[in-house]
């Protein structure tokens, strides 16, 4: 399964080299910082000034065209931001994704900047179209994030927004992983404890499930391993890593966004090391977001398995049972 670490892929690249892939790709381009860089001085000058006109002037025209509800978004955006620069530097490279095929190429930036200013301190993280051969309206900024320093607990990872890349004007959103991830994880326990192998297959994405030949198989295994399910615990004691550096992780495929971590899945019986991957965002096929593996093992078994890479599982496998 190809996966990119949307975070930590784009950081190691820019640093040891530049490249392009084909199709759906990432592209290094040693003039994004300076583009960036030069729209963002542009936009908090505009900000400053209450010059509303100019902030839309930097944002893409498709992002801009829905009239009432940017406005507001505009208006929001200078309610929250009333200071004066100090300074603005970026958090990380700005790294850039293309989209390349036959019909269309299409390029972006992310970039996240810590913004220091008189009053307070905020983060901005902007998503940046440079380059649409379909629609050149997409050009400008697509995605805007604002947060203020002392919202963002996280002070390990640069600010990225809640991972959802909405478009237009986004103010103090966070990334949302852990609920989401628990939130299905409860799901799939009372599924487990009702042994309905419709309903979890109602949270797969219809993309595996077409790829899974023995589902129903697999779901009753599962259900039978985990029989009496009861909650689930983030962090695992056997690799003496601290809680909160296995919450679950987002990462982008194209344009593709997942989350995914391994848990502890407490049962009545055992404690399974329990893995899951989900597809939250889709925008091509909806229809493929949801579940997309399973895996299980017990750790009294299994006290040191990492399921994501230590299984040479075929790709159709969505629900996979360590023996």
């Amino acid at each position: 399964m190809k996966k990119f670490s949307m975070i930590f892929l784009g950081i190691v690249i820019l640093i040891f080299t530049a490249c392009e892939f084909e199709g759906n790709s990432l592209v290094i381009n040693m003039n994004d910082e300076k583009k960036a860089n030069q729209l963002v001085n542009e936009l908090i000058s505009s900000i400053e000034n209450k010059e509303e006109n100019n902030i839309a002037n930097v944002f893409a025209k498709t992002v801009s065209a829905n009239t009432v509800e940017f406005d507001e978004s505009v208006s929001a955006l200078m309610d929250y931001y009333t200071s004066n620069l100090v300074s603005c530097n970026s958090e990380c490279e700005p790294y850039s994704s293309g989209v390349y095929t036959p019909e269309r190429t299409c390029e972006y930036i992310y970039c996240s900047y810590s913004v220091k200013t008189d009053r307070s301190d905020y983060y901005f993280y902007l998503k940046i179209v440079t380059r649409d051969t379909v629609n050149a309206d997409n050009i400008g900024i697509y995605s805007l994030y604002v947060i203020e320093q002392s919202k963002y607990d996280n002070k390990d990872i640069f600010y990225s927004g809640d991972g959802f890349e909405t478009p237009g004007i986004n103010i103090d959103k966070t990334d949302t992983n852990e609920k989401t991830f628990l939130d299905i994880s409860n799901k799939v326990i009372k599924i487990i404890n009702d042994k309905s192998v419709d309903e979890l297959k109602s949270l797969f994405s219809a993309e595996d499930l077409k790829q899974s030949s023995d589902f129903d198989e697999a779901a009753q295994e599962l259900f039978e391993f985990c029989e009496n399910a009861k909650s689930i615990k983030f962090g695992f004691d056997s690799h003496n890593v601290e809680l909160t550096d296995m919450k679950p992780r987002p990462y982008y495929d194209s344009d593709k966004f997942f989350i995914t971590s391994q848990v502890e899945l407490i049962c009545q019986n055992k404690i399974c090391e329990f893995f899951m991957e989900y597809c939250i965002l889709d925008s091509a096929e909806p229809q493929n977001q949801g579940i997309t593996t399973l895996r299980v093992a017990d750790k009294a078994t299994h006290p040191d398995i990492m399921l994501e890479v230590d299984l040479d599982v075929p790709v159709e496998c969505g629900i996979y049972v360590v023996k």
